[in-house]
């Protein structure tokens, strides 16, 4: 990997951390308001239903953002110590095209496949014994 594309990935991270934070601190942001609306009497019981299930939704939005950033961070780390590209599973390169798609993939390709493959297996065997 060239240091121009690297440095070029590198930016593309860290402007996706500042949007992630951004995102996080909203999500919180409307959280706070949310409960603060929550402590306010109630119309009916459909009403706090209706909150619950947007501040669980909200939550949910928030932890997915969180995972973003932590992948981010784990990019920006193997950048300092200068492993970033390499695959955490192989250690073999990652290809330029996927990290250009994706700066913060940790897996190639295969690797990325195989945890697919098994997770789809787990989440199916899961279903079939019904937890």
């Amino acid at each position: 990997m060239t240091p121009v594309l690297l440095s070029t990935l590198k930016q593309r991270l860290l402007a996706e951390e500042r949007y992630l934070l951004g995102e996080i601190e909203g999500q919180r942001a409307e959280l706070e308001d949310t409960a603060e609306a929550a402590g306010e009497e109630r119309s009916s019981a459909d009403d706090a239903g209706a909150e619950i299930l947007e501040h669980e939704k909200m939550l949910a939005v928030e932890g997915a953002f969180e995972a973003m950033l932590a992948e981010v961070h784990h990019a920006l780390r193997k950048i300092e110590a200068g492993t970033y590209g390499l695959c955490d599973s192989c250690r073999q390169p990652i290809a330029v095209e996927r990290l250009e798609a994706r700066p913060q993939a940790s897996l190639c390709m295969p690797c990325k496949l195989r945890e697919e493959q098994a997770h789809a297996g787990h989440k199916h065997a899961l279903a079939v014994s019904g937890g």
